[in-house]
C-alpha cells in the first residue's frame, strides 16, 4: 500500500473516518481490530526501513561508480549512447557512455554556434527545424538547450552528487572526476560557453517585476501556448509586451497573434471588454451561452440532468 509510515497513518485515518476497513489477502492483518492496526503499523515501519536501506545502498554504489570514473546510470546526455559492458554488478550489467555517431557532431555544433553568437532560442529553433529530438524523444525547449550548454560531462568527466540540470548555482563547487568516456568537446570550448552564459545572464533583467493582468491566464490564439510577458530595452521605450512562449522557444507557432504586442494595449482592451460584460443583460446572455455549451458537451441525458437539478 505504501512504504511511508506517515502516509500509512494518514491513509488509515482517512479510512477510519469513512468507515472503510483494509484487509489483505496475502498478509495476516485486519484494520477492523486493534491488534490488526498495530500489526499493519509494524509492517509499515519495516517497509520504510527497507526502502531507506535500498536507497542508501544505491547511493553508495552510485558514488563508488562515480569515484572510479564510471557512468553512474540514468539517461545518457544528448550526444551519447548508454551501452552495456561485460562487467556485471548485482545481477546488472555495468553501462558506459559512447559517442552517438548520429548526434555527437550536432552537440559540438551547438557549442560552436553559441560561442559564435547564436542565442539559446535560435539554437532551439534550429534543432527543432532539423527534426532532432532530445534523449526523451521530445522536441527541444530553451531550458533543455541551456542544460546541455552547462553540462561538463561532454568534456569527459562525471559529476559527483549533482545532476547536470542543477549546475547553475555554484558550478565551481561541483566535484568533477575524470570519466571513462570519450569527450565530445574540449575543456577550452566548454569554458568559453560557460563564460558567455554567465556574461549574458548578468545583463540587465528584461522581465517586469510588476503585476501583469494576464500572467498565467492568457494563451496564444494560434497554438494554445502560454503567453510570455517581457519588457523592451530602454532604447526601445521600456514598455511591457506579450508574446507566445511557443514562438519564443521555437516550438513551431507559425504566425501567433501576439508576436510582440503592447501589454498596456492588450490589458486596456481586456478591461473594456469586462466592463461591457458587467452589464446585467450582457452577463445573462453570456451565462446562457456558456451553460448551453456545457450542456452540449455533457454526457448526461437532458432528462437525467433535469432530475439531478431538481434533486439538488
Amino acid at each position: 500500500l505504501t512504504r511511508s509510515v506517515r502516509d500509512l497513518d494518514d491513509l488509515l485515518k482517512v479510512f477510519d473516518k469513512r468507515n472503510i476497513h483494509f484487509r489483505s489477502v496475502t498478509e495476516a492483518f485486519d484494520t477492523t481490530t486493534a491488534s490488526g492496526r498495530l500489526f499493519i503499523r509494524m509492517i509499515g515501519e519495516i517497509a520504510q526501513w527497507e526502502r531507506e536501506t535500498i536507497g542508501e545502498r544505491s547511493a553508495m554504489g552510485k558514488a563508488k561508480r562515480v569515484s572510479t570514473g564510471q557512468w553512474p546510470g540514468g539517461s545518457a546526455p544528448f550526444g551519447y549512447l548508454s551501452v552495456p559492458t561485460e562487467e556485471v554488478r548485482g545481477n546488472r550489467q555495468v553501462r558506459k557512455l559512447i559517442p552517438d555517431p548520429a548526434k555527437g557532431h550536432i552537440l559540438r555544433e551547438i557549442y560552436e554556434k553559441y560561442v559564435g553568437g547564436w542565442g539559446v532560442r535560435k539554437l532551439t529553433v534550429w534543432l527543432n527545424g532539423l527534426g532532432i529530438r532530445s534523449t526523451n524523444g521530445k522536441r527541444f525547449s530553451s531550458t533543455a538547450v541551456t542544460v546541455m550548454l552547462r553540462n561538463p560531462t561532454y568534456t569527459g568527466v562525471v559529476l559527483k552528487g549533482v545532476k547536470a540540470s542543477r549546475l547553475k548555482r555554484n558550478p565551481e563547487l561541483v566535484e568533477r572526476i575524470p570519466g571513462n568516456h570519450e569527450p565530445l568537446i574540449t575543456v577550452d570550448l566548454f569554458n568559453r560557453v560557460r563564460d558567455t552564459l554567465t556574461r549574458r545572464n548578468n545583463l540587465a533583467p528584461r522581465l517586469s517585476t510588476g503585476v501583469n493582468l494576464l500572467s498565467g491566464i492568457a494563451v496564444c490564439g494560434q497554438c494554445g501556448g502560454k503567453i510570455h510577458i517581457g519588457r523592451k530595452s530602454v532604447k526601445q521605450g521600456g514598455n511591457r509586451y506579450y508574446r507566445c512562449v511557443n514562438y519564443a522557444t521555437g516550438f513551431g507557432c507559425g504566425d501567433p497573434p501576439l508576436i510582440s504586442v503592447s501589454a498596456d494595449a492588450v490589458e486596456e482592451a481586456l478591461i473594456a471588454a469586462l466592463q461591457r460584460l458587467a452589464q446585467p443583460e450582457q452577463f445573462a446572455k453570456l451565462y446562457r451561452a456558456v451553460s448551453e455549451e456545457l450542456m452540449s458537451q455533457s454526457c448526461v441525458p437532458p432528462a437525467e440532468h433535469a432530475r439531478l437539478k431538481e434533486e439538488l
